[in-house]
């Protein structure tokens, strides 16, 4: 959103629509003038796309940004999270591709379970109503778990799928191995960049600063920034949450630097709504009112904010820029992921303030269970079933104490089996598995969910999981093999 052109004194009966003009329609044909006067300045995010995209999207990226490098300008706290997150973002884009590849292994495997699983059911038939022990054998020597699997169709597909991961993969050509060796990329940006870095916001105001975001602009909704102090995310100090306020606050101060007209035009693709003023579909249209009236009136500025897809559409038509589609159509599809993420965080945010009552209970459930990994940790929070059983795993089997307070569920997802040819489940669907129980192994009820998640947990906590599942198997049956 911008202004208009302003006398020093407001003309006669304007004062009222002058002073709220943020909240005004924009004048568009303005907008050339942010991409050819204006002072672009780079969110962290935008640099992080960067790393999310192939070579060829991260040259077109570049291309148009080195067009404005002259008017370029990052604010300090954005290069902090920038310098912070980058390797974050190229393990994230390698965890997605080992994620597919095991998956298709786990499938392909739990496709030829499922025919043994047939198999067995046959089998089984044919003990109730024939007796044709030979018939039987015969099923166990044209169905194996090796034949199943070294079938040249079923390889064949196996092979093609990988090979296309992998094809993918080879396309993004970051390794989190570079970012210590030395990262072109990096070099690249910095070059970009050069000395056009805001400077740390004054020490002795910092403080001051956070405790006006958390204690002031946050519970009052004033953007931006107050996303970032409700539930759903995982900044854990003031400090941090206050990130977004902190760019802000630099960028007003930068603005008041500059020479008339002031234009600022910020690129950012975080589009969360303390940033954005949407339509009814949830799109991003243009800057808060607030912000555009904040910079307004503290630093005599007027504010254009475009994500980094609608940049390079302004670069294109106003600087020249030549754009690969297949270019556009990475970012529209990466921008479109965050925005799906941004979402999905939004509305996991009213499930976790649902849980915030049992947040406690869950961080001592996954302490006292001796889990590792962050992504269990995860699954913990955003997956109920999974917190209401090992809420009461932990406490049934004594591994934590049960607070007054704390809300009892009836959960479960295991069962100890009578026998390998029990055919009769506690709950329909549930799969007969092996699992340690009491030093041994026996056959286990589990419920479909809790082996989804004990198949996609990281290794050493799949393995504590499947321990636990089979002590209070033991547990709820009765037997006292729970050690």
């Amino acid at each position: 959103m911008v202004h208009e052109d302003t006398s020093a004194e407001s003309s006669p009966g304007r004062e009222l629509i002058e002073r709220f003009h943020a909240w005004l329609p924009s004048a568009q044909a303005e907008q050339e003038r942010f991409y050819t006067k204006g002072l672009v300045v780079l969110d962290a995010n935008v640099l992080l796309t960067l790393y999310d995209v192939t070579s060829e999207s991260r040259d077109a990226v570049l291309g148009a940004l080195e067009k404005v490098s002259d008017r370029i300008w990052l604010p300090h706290q954005a290069g902090l999270e920038f310098i912070r997150n980058r390797r974050s973002r190229v393990e994230s884009r390698r965890n997605q591709f080992a994620t597919v590849k095991q998956n298709i292994d786990r499938k392909f495997t739990e496709a030829s379970q499922g025919l043994l699983r047939i198999r067995g059911q046959v089998q089984q038939f044919i003990e109730k109503h024939s007796g044709d022990e030979q018939a039987r054998r015969n099923l166990e020597d044209v169905i194996t778990r090796n034949n199943i699997l070294d079938l040249d169709v079923v390889q064949e597909w196996k092979q093609a799928l990988l090979d296309e991961v992998k094809r993918l993969q080879d396309a993004y050509d970051l390794d989190p191995n570079q970012l210590d060796d030395g990262d072109p990329l990096l070099d690249r940006i910095a070059a970009l960049i050069g000395n056009s870095i805001g400077d740390p916001l004054p020490h002795e105001s910092l403080s001051a600063l956070v405790d006006t975001a958390v204690g002031f602009r946050f519970p009052n909704h004033i953007p931006p920034g107050f996303s970032d102090s409700e539930g759903g995310n995982d900044k854990e100090t003031d400090l941090r949450r206050a990130g977004d306020y902190l760019i802000w606050e630099e960028v007003v101060r930068k603005a008041r630097t500059l020479p008339e007209p002031r234009l600022v035009l910020l690129v950012t693709d975080d589009v969360k709504d303390d940033w954005w003023a949407k339509d009814r579909r949830g799109t991003a249209i243009h800057a808060l009112p607030e912000l555009s009236d904040e910079l307004w009136h503290r630093a005599s500025a007027r504010l254009r904010m475009e994500t980094t897809q609608r940049f390079l559409d302004g670069a294109s038509t106003y600087l020249g820029v030549s754009l690969p589609n297949e270019a556009v159509a990475e970012l529209v599809r990466v921008s479109t992921e965050q925005i799906e993420s941004d979402a999905e965080t939004e509305s996991s945010s009213v499930e976790e303030a649902d849980q915030g009552t049992i947040k406690p209970w869950l961080d001592k459930a996954f302490a006292v269970c001796g889990f590792e990994h962050a992504e269990t940790k995860n699954a913990l929070h955003a997956d109920h079933q999974f917190a209401e059983w090992l809420l009461t795993v932990t406490a049934d089997l004594g591994l934590r104490s049960r607070a007054p307070e704390e809300p009892i569920s009836n959960t479960h997802a295991t069962s100890i089996a009578q026998g390998a040819r029990d055919s009769r489940p506690p709950v329909p669907n549930w799969h007969l598995v092996r699992m340690p129980v009491g030093g041994g192994i026996r056959y286990v009820w589990t419920a479909p969910w809790l082996m989804m998640l004990i198949d996609a947990l990281p290794s050493y906590d799949d393995t504590r999981l499947r321990k636990l599942a089979g002590r209070h198997a033991a547990y709820i049956n009765g037997s006292d093999e729970i050690s």
